[in-house]
């Protein structure tokens, strides 16, 4: 198998194959992870696509903003560490690439992250995001 085919890739779902499917983007990232496992000094740096970081720009409200990669997401969803897990802290529309948080929800320290939400299906989470000290 060539890994530079210029044919387009197909790992997603029936119908939606090619660079549209969300499969993609699952199928390469856990093909470096397993690669990087196996040869740490191989690849030093994995890239979080989505790309999920604090949006400096905002005075008044902390704001959390990332990449929209998937054309055919059903939602996106935040979702804040706790001790025995992670709780989904807002579930939001199709196509969304930002959120601003409730006073409650921007304490210091505070970490988060999201994924999209597919038919049947989830994308990996972002790289978490802690909210830094005031």
């Amino acid at each position: 198998m060539s890994y530079c085919s210029p044919r387009p890739m197909s790992y997603g779902e029936p119908g939606l194959y090619g660079d549209h499917s969300e499969r993609v983007v699952t199928v390469l990232r856990e093909a470096l992870e397993r690669r990087h496992a196996r040869y740490p000094g191989c690849l030093s740096v994995l890239v979080d696509a989505v790309g999920l970081r604090v949006d400096a720009g905002v005075a008044t409200a902390v704001a959390l903003v990332w990449n929209d990669i998937f054309p055919n997401e059903l939602a996106w969803v935040l979702e804040q560490r706790r001790r025995n897990g992670w709780r989904v802290v807002r579930t939001l529309p199709a196509d969304s690439t930002r959120v601003e948080l409730r006073d409650a929800e921007t304490q210091p320290g505070t970490t988060y992250r999201v994924h999209a939400r597919f038919r049947g299906n989830v994308s990996q989470p972002s790289v978490l995001v802690t909210l830094p000290q005031p």
